[in-house]
């Protein structure tokens, strides 16, 4: 009497994780469950391992990813209803005529079971004849159909999060080549007031996004990346000449970097000043622009995404100081009276 009641005991156990599960990813504001995170970074260090195929698999790791937690909620709500039905086989469900039994494997058939009954399919080769049986059957029918909905509305969820991000590194890469094209920019050429605004707007979106669906930090950017993006923006604005008339433009998109880089510091677990971080963040992901479009001025900034140019420390020793403007933003170690962080905004002064 014991087995078949830890049986339930464990299988209504890994049911409830698979809950709390879909609860954290699906319906809290922010973050996302243990399990859920645990597949998301493994198959992410997987991907990210150097060998063949590297960048492709390095653009796969999202949607890989997304997918491999999606069959584990099902593997494991799976092995759940297998262990249910498990304590009531042989004796708890009608066999129809022609199988025998005794001649049976009841692990085989409490999975078989597990999967007729999630899938809805109902062959009617066995059927559960105990009343507390044929409760629980019609439950993990709905259980099957509830996780299906919900693998459907993460996915719908996620992309629109992703075509924003995406659609503001577009953006923002067009600015910047529009500006580069420019063959002597006027000292008052620099993105207006409006356009900065609507940049930390966006922005601030996609931090919200970053929040709300921590699977996408797996996900590539594409052709445009968002941090090559905010770096270039901030060097432009560093370049031109200072004006009071977007001075509050200027500000509140260095607001919204630094709240940007805060969000991919807790999640990656490094540290530094904003800039430093998106590096950090480039670096993980291995974004690489065409040299044409890495040109800035007198600054190549390829030499950003050097990995010296990373200091990589345990998440809540970053200064993300935003007084002022970006250009005020120092690094602790700047701060201190060290010499500047290789790759920084300070080391290219006087270029």
């Amino acid at each position: 009497m014991i087995a078949p009641v830890l049986a339930v005991a464990g299988g209504a156990a890994l049911l409830g994780v698979v809950g709390l599960e879909l609860f954290h990813t699906l319906v809290h504001p922010s973050g996302s469950g243990r399990l859920t995170n645990l597949v998301l970074t493994g198959v992410w260090r997987v991907c990210t391992v150097r060998g063949p195929w590297a960048s492709t698999r390095l653009r796969l790791a999202g949607p890989l990813a997304v997918l491999t937690v999606v069959l584990t909620w099902i593997a494991v709500s799976l092995v759940g209803w297998a262990l249910i039905f498990s304590s009531a086989l042989p004796g708890g469900f009608v066999y129809s005529s022609g199988l025998d039994p005794t001649t049976r494997s009841m692990l085989v058939d409490s999975v078989y079971l597990a999967a007729v009954a999630m899938s809805t399919l109902g062959f009617g080769d066995i059927v559960p004849q105990a009343d507390w049986l044929r409760l629980v059957v019609p439950a993990a029918a709905f259980d099957g159909f509830a996780l299906l909905t919900a693998a459907v509305t993460w996915i719908l969820q996620l992309y629109p999060a992703l075509a924003r991000r995406r659609t503001l590194a577009t953006r923002l890469h067009h600015l910047l080549d529009a500006w580069r094209a420019m063959p002597e920019p006027d000292p008052g050429s620099e993105p207006s007031e409006s356009t900065l605004m609507t940049f930390a707007a966006d922005l601030a979106a996609v931090r919200v996004d970053f929040i709300q669906h921590p699977e996408a930090f797996y996900f590539h950017d594409g052709d445009h990346d968002l941090p090559e993006g905010l770096l270039s923006l901030t060097a432009v604005l560093d370049e031109a000449d200072a004006s009071t008339a977007n001075e509050l433009g200027r500000r509140t998109l260095t607001a919204a970097v630094a709240d940007l880089a805060q969000v991919l510091q807790q999640h990656w677990g490094y540290a530094g000043a904003p800039e430093e971080v998106l590096l950090h963040h480039a670096q993980q992901h291995r974004y690489r622009q065409p040299a044409s479009r890495r040109r800035l001025g007198c600054r190549d900034l390829s030499a950003r995404l050097r990995p010296d140019a990373v200091n990589i420390a345990r998440p809540g020793r970053a200064d993300f100081g935003i007084a002022g403007s970006t250009r005020h933003t120092r690094h602790p170690s700047i701060a201190a009276g060290h010499a500047p962080v290789a790759g920084s905004r300070d080391s290219t002064r006087g270029c």
